[in-house]
């Protein structure tokens, strides 16, 4: 797999952690009667700089707008926040992940848009294997 990014190892140590943690999120308030916890949300906007985690704000390897990027779940919030003209795009590990932090319904999207997902990640998979397995064979 191409990495450019040198802290690989921070993204990989607090990866399982923040996936786990948002699995089990509640979504009321324990100190406040039926109001919604407001939740922070990390969005990946600019070309070129380095993919965040939406929910934990973790750097991923990747770069927004690179090949990569087809690796992960994007959801794209086109409500006009803070007074800005362009959408927010938020990337997640999974739809699952997506579906839990913005409190989506569970079947918000259909299984032929998930098989989708699921193959194109699995085509990006084997491409990047194929990378590294080259790169290997070039360095010895």
């Amino acid at each position: 797999m191409v990495k450019d990014w040198d802290n690989l190892q921070q993204y990989e140590s607090h990866h399982n952690d923040a996936v786990e943690s948002c699995d089990g999120d509640d979504a009321r308030s324990r100190n406040s009667k039926d109001k919604r916890q407001i939740r922070k949300s990390y969005p990946s906007n600019a070309q070129g700089r380095f993919i965040v985690n939406a929910i934990t704000g973790i750097a991923y390897p990747w770069r927004v707008g690179s090949l990569y990027e087809d690796l992960l779940w994007k959801v794209c919030d086109s409500k006009a926040r803070r007074g800005k003209l362009e959408p927010d795009m938020y990337f997640y590990d999974s739809p699952k992940q997506a579906i839990n932090h913005r409190r989506y319904r569970p079947n918000v999207y259909s299984e032929e848009t998930l098989d989708w997902w699921k193959t194109r990640v699995a085509k990006m998979t084997k491409l990047l294997q194929q990378e590294e397995e080259e790169k290997e064979e070039r360095n010895k």
